[in-house]
């Protein structure tokens, strides 16, 4: 589930070929499923037979004042499925 979270959280998908980039507004999103990637190829391989490479990257658009306080809020949002009000 947290794969899956992770992948929600991406802005952007473009696919070029073998390659997809993913793009986010969150370092914790991106890290999560950076982490994650070897189990993400693994499972479109045996799936679908397609051999994908992933990158990510992060918009620097949006600065966040303070990043860890963002993946503090963002973990326990995830784990409760909550909304931020």
């Amino acid at each position: 589930m947290s794969i899956a979270a992770g992948l929600d959280k991406a802005e952007i998908w473009e696919r070029e070929g073998d390659k997809v980039l993913l793009t986010f507004n969150s370092p914790f999103a991106s890290t999560l499923v950076e982490k994650e990637f070897k189990t993400i190829q693994k499972i479109i391989q045996g799936k679908l037979g397609w051999n994908i490479l992933f990158s990510t990257k992060i918009k620097r658009e949006q600065i966040v004042q303070d990043e860890t306080v963002e993946e503090q809020v963002e973990l326990v949002r995830s784990i409760f499925r909550g909304t931020i009000i």
